[in-house]
Order: C-alpha cells, then sequence, then structure tokens
C-alpha cells in the first residue's frame, strides 16, 4: 500500500496540471508570439480573421489585440470583428522573496461571436455543446494550481459574446 501512495505522490508531482496544460494555448512568453497564439486559437472556429492593430492598453504593458473578419462580407462597416485583451505579468514574482519571476503574455478575454468563441471554450471545457451552453452560458474551473482558474463564455449587453480567463 505505501508503495502505491508514493507512486502516485511521484506521478503527480511530474505530471502536469490541466492549468499547465491549458496554459500553452492561453500564455506566450513574449509579444511576438502573441499573435501567434492568438491564431491558433481563432483557427478552430469557422471564420477566418486577420490581425488589424495591438494597441498598448497601459503602462503595465496590457494590449489590445483588434481582428477583423476576412470574408464575403469583410468590407462592410459592421462587418465581424474580435478583440483580445492580452495581460503582461511577471508569472511567479514575490518582490517579498526578491524573486522576479518570468515575463508572460496572458490572454484575459476575448469579445466576439458566438460560433468563434465556442471552440476556444470547449479547450477547456470538452463535454459542452453548443446549444447548452449559448442558452446559459458556462463556467469551468481548474483548482489544481495554487491560485484557481476560471474560464467563463458569456453573452453581452451588446449581443456580442465574450469568453474570458480569469
Amino acid at each position: 500500500m505505501k508503495f502505491i501512495i508514493i507512486l502516485f505522490l511521484m506521478l503527480s508531482a511530474v505530471l502536469p496540471s490541466k492549468a499547465d496544460k491549458y496554459a500553452e494555448y492561453f500564455e506566450c512568453a513574449d509579444k511576438e508570439n502573441v499573435p501567434v497564439m492568438i491564431d491558433n486559437l481563432l483557427s478552430k472556429g469557422t471564420r477566418k480573421y486577420r490581425l488589424k492593430e495591438i494597441r498598448k492598453r497601459n503602462k503595465d504593458s496590457d494590449h489590445i489585440a483588434y481582428y477583423e473578419y476576412v470574408g464575403v462580407n469583410a468590407n462592410l462597416p459592421d462587418s465581424v470583428q474580435l478583440v483580445v485583451e492580452i495581460n503582461f505579468l511577471m508569472k511567479g514574482a514575490n518582490p517579498d522573496l526578491g524573486v522576479t519571476g518570468t515575463p508572460v503574455y496572458r490572454i484575459n478575454s476575448i469579445i466576439g461571436e458566438y460560433l468563434d468563441l465556442f471552440p476556444i471554450y470547449q479547450i477547456v471545457s470538452p463535454e459542452v455543446t453548443a446549444e447548452s451552453v449559448v442558452r446559459n452560458g458556462a463556467n469551468t474551473d481548474i483548482s489544481d494550481t495554487p491560485y484557481p482558474i476560471h474560464y467563463s463564455i458569456r453573452k453581452t449587453s451588446s449581443g456580442y459574446w465574450k469568453f474570458r480567463r480569469f
């Protein structure tokens, strides 16, 4: 019995957590890879988008990326767009202990059409269906980390949908 417990503890220390598994989709180490990370997520949807611009949002190096629809109606003024909020942080930083941390760009939210965001939400909750989420929205919590990570998808008052990672 001791062997099984020790084996379990050793495997759980070596196997990546769910949060680590999802980090590859929602985090990257440098600003140059932010568009690549976002394009990878958007490729899961049915529409094609192209990066229009990335603007610095504040002095903390947070950014907002604007994507525009590439399709038949792309030139219409009300053409579909996506807005992606990217936060910059020093992962693992602890100033009190003198630990500077590792620079990370992390997707905080994406605002757009439901059918473009639902496949992104399915990364963290593959068992949900498009029909169940469109009725009520959805939440998923990843708690196998020191700080739980929450994912949600909800319809906003503007009629667009918002995917959040917080």
